[in-house]
């Protein structure tokens, strides 16, 4: 089978030493295909694999020639800067910063927001699923309210 995609990049797989086993990320793909599904997306042709040191990839699942499409993942699941910016909730924000921020900047605080809203995100299949879930480091915007609430007391 030949390797089509990698969920995770060798050294970010190297990185993150409390990642759930490999064997356990794979599992947790045909749930998270499933939801895929759901929102419209196909993901049929492709199963998931142990790509050795490399983490969790995507083979074909049957016979595949050039020009098939492989998977396809609607647009609303996916975090790009101009979802960030056309945000509800962040938007207001970060407008304020488009001409001086990179694309991935954006990326990241949408990302880390969605993270934030745990299960009220509508992304939260992804995100607790175990081809996602890494210990989170020490970051305020994702602590507990309480915990928060300590911090800004502090300053």
């Amino acid at each position: 089978a030949q390797m089509i995609f990698q969920l995770l990049a060798p050294a970010a797989y190297a990185a993150l030493t409390s990642c759930p086993a490999t064997a356990t990320r794979v599992a947790a793909v045909p749930p998270l295909a499933e939801w895929v599904a759901s929102q419209g997306g196909d993901v049929s042709v492709v199963q998931a694999a142990d790509a050795a040191q490399l983490g969790v990839g995507l083979v074909a699942a049957r016979a595949v020639r050039r020009g098939d499409r492989l998977l396809s993942v609607p647009e609303e699941l996916a975090i790009t800067a101009e979802s960030a910016l056309r945000s509800e909730l962040l938007g207001a924000y970060l407008v304020e910063f488009e001409p001086y921020l990179a694309d991935y900047s954006f990326i990241a605080v949408a990302l880390l927001n969605e993270e934030r809203l745990g299960e009220q995100s509508s992304l939260a299949p992804w995100l607790s699923s175990a081809c996602w879930q890494v210990e989170q480091h020490d970051l305020p915007l994702l602590w507990p309210s309480d915990d928060q609430a300590e911090l800004e007391q502090s300053t």
